[in-house]
């Protein structure tokens, strides 16, 4: 539960995202106008795969997705809106190889060993450190108040988004959490928190800061409490018949001049 003062509020029913084919063609274009840097350490990763094998493209699907709403709150938030997509997109680069590290050597060494892995690689390819401590801002360092109150509006951002994205769909904290809340490893993952988020699991530490971040959103917004989700839902509508009116006026000019 959280504690007293904060509210944990559920999204009016969610707005529907535009055809999912539409919604792929849109993605695609993100990644291709803003994000091919980026995309080309994802390969890297292993997280670009034929969509057949063994799952995992859905690993780039999500994290393509958090960059995209990233990307819609720092536009509405006045943020920057690279940083932050640019840090969304590489926040599981390697999730791959730390799943496989954590079956390897349990979850927190395994963990351990893919995070210093990680940097290690990023700062190898070149990635500014800046953009990489933003990359990493899904996971907060501790609960310190004054660490937590001194954190950007873009690690606000980059946080936030990782809570509300369940594959590659945007919901509440409380839906995305259905699924861990009941998985023993995930279970583990979460308790394994407490001494470094004092004394609270990372659930309920996520809980708390989702509370507290939504809350500086929508107000800032000037939105009703529990209506983030359905805005960046609308976000990304205008955004999808937006493309789509472009294109197809680029195909009418290109046929008008034929």
């Amino acid at each position: 539960m959280p504690p007293e003062g904060l509210s944990i509020a559920q999204d009016e029913t969610l707005v529907p995202v535009e055809a999912s084919l539409d919604k792929t063609h849109y993605f695609q274009y993100f990644a291709m106008h803003y994000l091919m840097p980026e995309m080309r350490i994802l390969r890297r990763g292993r997280a670009l795969v034929r969509p057949e094998a063994d799952g995992w493209r859905q690993i780039s699907e999500h994290c393509l997705s958090e960059a995209v709403g990233a990307d819609i709150l720092a536009e509405a938030l006045g943020a920057n809106r690279e940083m932050v997509r640019r840090a969304a997109l590489l926040h599981d680069w390697y999730k791959r190889r730390e799943l496989e590290l954590k079956k390897e050597h349990g979850m927190i060494e395994g963990y351990r060993i893919s995070n210093t892995e990680d940097l290690q690689l990023l700062r190898g390819y070149g990635v500014p450190e800046e953009l990489i401590r933003l990359s990493h801002s899904n996971t907060l360092e501790n609960a310190d108040p004054d660490y937590l109150a001194s954190r950007t509006l873009e690690e606000k951002i980059v946080h936030f988004m990782d809570l509300i994205t369940d594959y590659s769909n945007w919901v509440s904290y409380l839906e995305r959490r259905k699924r861990p809340q009941n998985n023993p490893k995930a279970i583990e993952w979460s308790e394994s928190f407490r001494e470094q988020y004092d004394g609270a699991s990372l659930f309920e530490m996520n809980q708390r800061l989702e509370a507290l971040e939504r809350g500086e959103f929508e107000e800032a917004l000037g939105l009703e409490p529990g209506t983030l989700v359905n805005f960046m839902r609308q976000r990304l509508n205008e955004r999808i018949k937006q493309l789509k009116r472009e294109q197809e006026s680029a195909k009418q000019d290109e046929k008008d001049r034929s």
